[in-house]
């Protein structure tokens, strides 16, 4: 990956496509259900690797640049993050050869594929916990396996054992060397924060002599400290999250929170940032409808245009819509694939205005002064002033007058900002932006520069 965003598409195997009918699955139309116990972490539907293959045309098609998958190697549940064996894909899944072929053909379609590396812990039928010759390979307190998040079922690695991070990517024949060479292109690391900075950093370091591979961590805190020094390439910003969510239900100002994101740019480096998925939804929370409510729309609008890589988790674009685990982990709703699915238009809109301008997915961040508090803007840029791009949103029942104090030199004094939407204009004074926006809604201006005839940006 070069110093750009990427829209990824986030996919739990057994609820994305099935390629054949298989028995003892659930039929695909038939809701999820809670159980006591965990007892639906049992539940299959029968989606692999062939058909998400199947799919690799309507993800090209909605302009996705990387996949990322759940894990795909041998466990017992539905979601595999109980791994027994991290050098075979789970049969339920498919084999090694359909996972071969799923890559080569999301990578005719320049599409790259992120693997989901869970090495913090493993299930309680990997021969790591039932075979006593491997026990240093588990982490104790006091004699006792410590569980991942007090879960019984999910026994922690002991990573400080070196031979146990050799097998799991150190070694030409570990893990994560294995899965790369074979044509993986990247990893999320799972629970990354377990893993820790050090593990992580040597995880990196190893996929950097591999060749172009990135980590992407599952962190849910500051990113700084986690994209420095090599320790991730990028992390699972829950952190903007929580700042798009906060600000959508009225606990911050809009003028804080680019404050704060500025300042997130500044001490991380935009590279970073860039490379940061931008999170809504996952398998681990709410979907985007059910979490952001009424606000939905513009938290995509956000997630889509502050830096980074927006990730889609699947079904949003076709208007799924439910609480937490194991609720979002429902089937994807092909029969809703429709032309005037409205959920699908939008997508397809802010994916393509993501896609083509340079300033959503490899500019720089701005910073606005404005006095109105009823808004939040920003500005993405980069080095040519074509690309220069004003994001406005307006969260309150009445429309909003703007005027936006912008520090671009080149911005000429009465020329126009057009949004790329409603064609609708703004005013430039004095690298001043006026405007007016509607209620419950969100703007995205670009620069008018006249092509024919006298244009003030000539040579700018």
């Amino acid at each position: 990956m070069n110093n750009r965003g990427v829209v990824g598409y986030e996919i739990f195997p057994d609820r994305f496509n099935a390629s054949s009918y298989k028995e003892d699955m659930l039929d695909w139309e038939i809701p999820i259900q809670k159980k006591p116990s965990g007892e639906h972490q049992y539940d299959f539907y029968g989606g692999d690797l062939k058909g998400i293959t199947e799919k690799a045309d309507y993800l090209k098609e909605l302009g996705i640049g990387f996949l990322y998958m759940t894990p795909i190697f041998k466990a017992v549940t539905n979601h595999r993050y109980d791994c027994v064996d991290f050098f075979s894909i789970d049969n339920v899944l498919g084999t090694e050869d359909d996972l071969k072929e799923l890559i080569n053909v999301y990578h005719k379609h320049g599409i790259r594929i992120v693997l989901d590396g869970v090495f913090n812990h493993i299930g309680m039928k990997h021969p790591w916990y039932t075979d006593p010759q491997y026990s240093d390979y588990l982490n104790r307190k006091n004699g006792e396996v410590t569980w991942w998040g007090g879960h019984i079922g999910l026994p922690e690695l002991n990573l400080e054992n070196q031979a146990l991070r050799d097998l799991l990517w150190n070694h030409k024949d570990s893990v994560v060397q294995k899965w790369t060479v074979l044509g993986a292109d990247d990893w999320r690391l799972d629970c990354a924060y377990d893993v820790g900075y050090e593990y992580c950093q040597e995880l990196t370091g190893v996929l950097k002599t591999l060749g172009d591979h990135n980590t992407i961590g599952e962190i849910w805190s500051y990113p700084s400290k986690w994209v420095k020094n090599g320790v991730l390439d990028g992390v699972m910003n829950y952190y903007y999250r929580e700042l798009i969510k906060s600000y959508l239900e009225g606990k911050l100002s809009g003028r804080l929170v680019c404050g704060i994101v500025k300042k997130s740019i500044e001490d991380c480096g935009i590279e970073s940032i860039l490379k940061s998925w931008n999170v809504l939804s996952s398998h681990d929370t709410p979907r985007v409808k059910r979490d952001f409510s009424k606000h939905w729309r513009l938290a995509v609008a956000l997630q889509f245009t502050l830096p980074g890589s927006p990730l889609i988790y699947y079904g949003e674009e076709l208007g799924l819509e439910s609480e937490s685990d194991p609720h979002c982990r429902q089937p994807m709703p092909w029969k809703d694939l429709d032309a005037n699915n409205e959920d699908l238009l939008f997508y397809k809109r802010t994916i393509d205005l993501y896609n083509a301008k340079n300033a959503l997915n490899a500019g720089n961040f701005g910073e606005l002064d404005y006095a109105n508090p009823n808004i939040l803007a920003f500005s993405r840029f980069t080095d040519r002033i074509d690309d220069y791009t004003v994001i406005v949103v307006n969260l309150t029942d009445k429309p909003q007058e703007f005027q936006l104090i912008s520090n671009e030199s080149s911005l000429m004094n009465g020329s126009k900002m057009v949004e790329v939407s409603s064609r609708k204009k703004a005013t430039i004074f004095n690298s001043m932006i006026y405007g007016k926006i509607d209620a419950h809604s969100f703007e995205i201006y670009e620069i008018e520069i006249n092509k024919d005839g006298y244009s003030p940006y000539k040579r700018l």
